[in-house]
């Protein structure tokens, strides 16, 4: 029987190579490719795609964004962050060592009479890395805390700023969000306590309470109000997780904002303070509850470096 040629060969068996010795011949040829697997150019086509995150894809990308804080404050070197630092007499140590950090720092007092920290005791605050970050972002966090005094606000607590990259990250290698330090996750806000009765000063009506203990019945007590179970945070707290009163979905500025449910003073006060931020455009990403599931109990505050636009979300 004769031998089978090649081209036969390639006809009749199954899986078999389609490649021939012709010069300038190295492989099959793309149309053959997309008659027998349509599905492997569609995959190829999504591969080669610029990758977009979530967020980015709500980007917006003003004429004028190289004169916003966040832009310009990105764009600062260390010498020029350091500086402006002392210029504000912002009271911070330079970290030696923070992988992925550009410019390491960590805020030892408050800003416009805002403490912002983690809920870390003192002790291991003065270690922990999360609440180092990089110089840029606390120039953007010093404004907002501008804003925070105009409501009273006194503290704020966070979840991280500066959360280490793993141990196999390049020394060189400058981060982005977190793990560059330029991100805050904020969870609550707390507002001065109002002054309290004992704080004014006493007249005639000391005297009064005095004389009133002396004639009550000893045998008979002040009568004790039954505690009510109060829904939400602490009077003087705007938390995140209890108060922002938003779904995934929704818009905390603008036209056509969504109102808050329940729509309480709380919830109302918490988006005054993401819009005046991203109306001054302190930040490059202010992503809230609304945005998706894994920011239902905090703001995502980031300052990044190289871009030209804003997400409030």
């Amino acid at each position: 029987m004769p031998r089978p040629s090649a081209s036969r060969l390639t006809r009749s068996t199954p899986g078999a190579s389609a490649r021939t010795d012709s010069p300038g011949t190295s492989g099959p040829k793309p149309g053959r490719i997309a008659r027998r697997a349509p599905w492997l150019c569609a995959g190829l086509a999504l591969l080669l795609a610029p990758l977009q995150s979530h967020a980015e894809s709500k980007a917006k990308f003003p004429a004028d964004a190289d004169q916003a804080k966040a832009v310009r404050y990105a764009a600062l070197d260390y010498k020029q962050c350091i500086e402006t630092l002392e210029q504000r007499k912002i009271a911070f140590s330079i970290e030696k060592e923070a992988a992925g950090v550009l410019i390491p720092v960590r805020l030892l007092g408050p800003l416009h009479g805002v403490t912002w920290r983690t809920d870390f005791g003192a002790e291991q605050r003065r270690t922990t890395p999360y609440e180092v970050l990089d110089c840029r972002l606390l120039l953007a966090i010093d404004d907002f805390s501008a804003i925070l005094e105009q409501h009273d606000i006194e503290e704020v607590r966070i979840f991280s700023f500066w959360r280490p990259p793993p141990k196999k990250w390049p020394k060189d290698k400058i981060a982005k969000r977190h793990p560059g330090g330029l991100a805050a996750d904020v969870r609550l806000f707390k507002k001065r306590p109002p002054k309290s009765d004992e704080e004014a000063p006493k007249g005639d009506d000391s005297k009064q309470k005095e004389q009133g203990k002396r004639t009550s019945p000893k045998k008979k007590s002040p009568r004790k109000h039954k505690k009510t179970r109060h829904k939400g945070s602490a009077e003087n707290e705007l938390s995140v997780l209890e108060d922002f009163g938003g779904k995934i979905g929704g818009k905390a500025c603008g036209k056509g904002a969504t109102k808050p449910r329940p729509n309480t003073a709380k919830a109302r006060e918490l988006r005054e303070l993401v819009c005046e931020a991203a109306s001054q455009r302190l930040f490059n990403s202010i992503l809230t509850p609304h945005f998706d599931k894994h920011h239902f109990n905090h703001f995502h505050l980031e300052v990044t470096a190289g871009v030209k636009w804003f997400i409030v979300d």
